[in-house]
């Protein structure tokens, strides 16, 4: 298996570049959404306004009271899981199904398969994530953020803007649930 964290030498400004690019696209798709709910009146799964940003975070895990405990689950969801996660979906789930495509599969699959690749490692990121932690009324969310990921991981050839996106966006949420919903 290839080194899951860069196949080719990438910049620090080009993984800059990828990261806040996915990132802006992100929120701004989470922009539309929430400006179709407010003023469309539609009703899309999984952006429900008022839900809180990260519900699987419960105020009975740990005494809040105390800094170092919000400090810790911080820490934990901004740093920790988006590199857990990043490892193992873009890193090694999504690395394999390239090199399964490249080295066994016919001439549609190969010509294809960056749009493959990336459908099926951000179904299974949402999927699997959906499960463990949001709950499936926060699938579509997911499985778009795992869609820009997955194909900043393709374009890029390395699992660092991946990482970095992942961070960012995980910092806005606590940053949302601390500050607006004193978690």
């Amino acid at each position: 298996m290839k080194n899951i964290f860069a196949s080719e030498k990438i910049k620090v400004i080009d993984v800059a570049k990828l990261s806040l690019g996915g990132y802006l696209l992100y929120i701004g798709i989470n922009f539309i959404a929430s400006m179709a709910i407010l003023f469309g009146g539609i009703k899309l799964y999984g952006w429900q306004i008022g839900d809180r940003a990260l519900p699987f975070v419960d105020k009975n895990i740990l005494d809040l009271s105390s800094n170092l405990d919000i400090g810790i689950i911080a820490f934990v969801i901004v740093f920790v899981m988006p590199l857990i996660e990043e490892i193992l979906f873009r890193g090694l789930l999504q690395s394999y199904l390239m090199e399964t495509i490249e080295a066994k599969s016919s001439e549609f699959l190969q010509k294809f398969k960056n749009l493959i690749v990336v459908i099926s490692t951000a179904t299974t990121y949402a999927l699997l994530i959906a499960t463990l932690f949001g709950g499936f009324n926060k699938i579509l969310p997911i499985f778009v953020f795992g869609l820009i990921a997955s194909a900043i991981t393709v374009k890029s050839k390395s699992l660092y803007p991946a990482i970095i996106l992942h961070i960012l966006k995980n910092l806005s949420w606590i940053t949302i649930e601390i500050f607006l919903f004193k978690l």
